[in-house]
């Protein structure tokens, strides 16, 4: 996909004097649907990554192989 074809369903809605302040994207297109729920997918991964309280895989493959006996 390329830029053109996103900036194709993007639309702005603007003020009174003009200033924009909200975005509008058209999903109608497939693949720009898609593009954007997989950014929401992206940034959501990398927010749960940054959050921290995981535990390492070592730690998980350990505890899973002692509780598979």
């Amino acid at each position: 996909m390329t830029a053109a074809i996103i900036e194709k369903s993007i639309n702005y809605v603007s003020d009174a004097k003009g200033k924009k302040n909200a975005l509008l994207i058209d999903i109608s297109n497939v693949k720009v649907a898609e593009y954007f729920e997989d950014l929401i997918d992206t940034l959501e991964a990398e927010q749960r990554m940054n959050a921290g309280g995981g535990r390492l895989l070592s730690e998980f493959k350990s505890e899973y192989l002692a509780n598979r006996k």
